[in-house]
């Protein structure tokens, strides 16, 4: 090459070899050498992190509340009535105790109550979603959730 050109080296061309673009080079032109091999394996391991993340994501929701799961699961919707509000709230696996609960007109009100202030976050947000569960999904009547999180003073 002639002396003051613009490259200064010229990549070798090579079967095994593809040539990426690298843009952190100090020059700022030129093309790093990437074996084919590396790029084929970053690539089938991210396509294998992309499948199976989600898997192992849905795995996570199976073990809650000490790993207790349920012997006998309704699969048919619950018809929440004033009668019946509290047998259904009885059976909920809440860890925090329940100090108002009303039904009125597809309108679930129920008030949970944080007695400890050492309670952790992560168990008062899975009575939310215990009783979300059991509203929206195993009632076919209820339209509306009313939760309070009240602090107990002791």
């Amino acid at each position: 090459m002639e002396r003051g050109s613009r490259l200064r080296h010229s990549p070798p061309f090579c079967s095994i070899y593809w040539g990426i673009p690298h843009f952190g080079r100090r020059e700022g032109r030129g093309m790093a050498l990437i074996p084919k091999g590396r790029l084929a394996a970053a690539l089938l391991a991210t396509l294998l992190f992309a499948f199976l993340l989600p898997a192992l994501a849905g795995l996570d929701g199976s073990v809650r509340h000490g790993g207790e799961r349920p012997v006998m699961a309704s699969s048919e919707p619950v018809q929440l009535s004033g009668g019946t509000l509290v047998d259904e709230l009885a059976a909920l696996p809440l860890t925090l105790p329940i100090g108002r609960a009303g039904w009125s007109d597809g309108a679930l009100s129920l008030d949970l109550q944080v007695t400890d202030s050492a309670q952790p976050p992560g168990e008062v947000y899975l009575n939310i979603a215990d009783v979300l569960d059991f509203a929206f999904g195993r009632t076919d009547n209820v339209n509306q959730v009313l939760l309070r999180i009240i602090a107990v003073d002791k």
